[in-house]
């Protein structure tokens, strides 16, 4: 059923005609006042706080920053299928933080009312022709939020007894325990790539699928990634550092991004691999990654994204790289959730390659390596 949705809407969606980058550019223009004029008129509705389940005024103003962002995103990539992917996840965070399925609808007429009002007609018609889909399929959104409680969860590979068991310790806080049964887990270096993979991420997107139900608490959900932190940090120390076989590399999570346990994953096992790995972490300024970056003149630069709506913020960052002469032979690598719905989303980042996960991106960054060593020959 949930794949039939989307299949039916993905199909509707191509009657929808591409945005101009010019209409793109006004849209950003306006932006601050657009976002104003929704805000100021839904608040002034008379059912306002049943709408949005009586949570504080300031909740409705984030998301709907949080949403032009993500709209502004997919007109820019022209992948409607992003705000597909994305819209039965918004409809459920929103539903069970207490919002009304009503105000989807209701808040949509608002936006394609302020388009109007900030835009030339024909920029906004192109525009609020995105409004009136979401509007169209709403009723089935809703279903599909509603039968499908586990919307995109299923992860979990050979070992998913001991993934549950991690988990069963990680949500009643036991990092002890956690830690008795990783080191039962990983006992060779080989061991680690498995455990990161078919343990700790998939216990990451389920924490974070908890958190956004409201079965856990965000206190909850900050120990569990702290204690992730901690386990991750013990396990890895445990093994020697191989000589260095390869070249220079900077993980970062992308600018504005601040999940940064996928990075992690990647810059821990490209340094088990033999590769000299900086790992700066989540959301580093891009004029300051770009310096160092330029400082390090590394090989590599692997960028992690985990929200759709920062895709743009690393196709930035990357194209100021790709610009700068002094790095024309870096090769710049791209992964995380950001692209998984999409797999050929990443070539319009300007990157030059994409890993769906933490083994994958030791293949192409060896691959790459081994085809520089070949040429030079």
């Amino acid at each position: 059923m949930e794949h039939k949705i989307f299949s039916q809407m993905e199909n509707d969606a191509k009657q929808i005609k591409s945005i101009s980058t010019h209409t793109c550019s006004k849209l950003l223009e306006k932006k601050d006042l657009i976002v104003e004029t929704v805000n100021t008129q839904m608040s002034r509705r008379p059912d306002i706080h049943r709408l949005i389940g009586y949570n504080p005024l300031q909740m409705m103003y984030d998301n709907h920053r949080n949403h032009f962002n993500l709209i502004i995103q997919v007109l820019k990539l022209q992948e409607i299928d992003i705000l597909i992917n994305m819209i039965p996840w918004v409809y459920r965070t929103y539903h069970i933080h207490g919002f009304d399925y009503d105000y989807f609808p209701i808040a949509f007429q608002h936006w394609i009312k302020a388009i109007e009002d900030h835009l030339e007609s024909n920029m906004a018609q192109s525009v609020s022709n995105i409004y009136h889909f979401l509007i169209k399929w709403h009723p089935a959104i809703v279903e599909l939020v509603e039968t499908n409680r586990d919307i995109g969860l299923s992860f979990y590979g050979d070992l998913q007894k001991e993934h549950e068991q991690f988990l069963h310790y990680l949500l009643q806080g036991d990092y002890k325990n956690c830690l008795l049964y990783s080191e039962k887990i990983v006992k060779t270096p080989t061991d680690l790539a498995p455990f990161y993979l078919q343990v700790i991420q998939p216990a990451l997107y389920r924490v974070g699928f908890l958190w956004q139900i409201r079965e856990i608490s965000v206190a909850v959900e900050h120990l569990s990634t702290a204690i992730i932190g901690r386990i991750m940090a013990s396990l890895y120390t445990r093994f020697p550092l191989i000589d260095t076989k390869y070249g220079n590399a900077i993980i970062s999570s992308a600018p504005n991004e601040f999940h940064e346990v996928g990075g992690r994953i990647v810059a821990d096992l490209l340094e088990m691999e033999g590769w000299n790995v900086d790992f700066i972490g989540a959301n580093v300024p891009p004029q300051e990654l770009l310096e160092y970056v330029k400082k390090k003149r590394p090989f590599l630069v692997g960028l992690s994204v985990t929200m759709p709506y920062h895709i743009d913020s690393a196709s930035q960052i990357i194209s100021l790289l790709k610009n700068d002469p002094d790095l024309a032979s870096t090769k710049i690598m791209v992964g995380g959730l950001a692209f998984f719905h999409k797999r050929n989303l990443w070539q319009k980042t300007g990157a030059d390659g994409w890993a769906p996960h933490g083994l994958e991106a030791i293949r192409l960054a060896n691959s790459w390596w081994h085809e520089v060593e070949f040429s030079n020959v």
